[in-house]
């Protein structure tokens, strides 16, 4: 599970288990601990889960 945040960067992956030490953990960090993957242009995002899933799908259009 991961928090994903309206840009699309990944927030909060604590990795393997729910209770492990995050990965990714800006909640903590401002500045660090992210990772974020997006169009260098200039693009529209729509969001949604997948169907019958807790998986969100994220669709960048430049």
């Amino acid at each position: 599970m991961a928090l994903v945040a309206l840009d699309g960067s990944i927030d909060w992956y604590p990795t393997p288990d729910l209770d492990s030490t995050p990965t990714f953990a800006r909640l903590l960090d401002a500045d660090e601990g992210f990772i974020s993957l997006a169009p260098t242009a200039e693009f529209s995002v729509e969001r949604r889960y997948a169907d019958g899933s807790n998986v969100l799908e994220t669709t960048y259009t430049t």
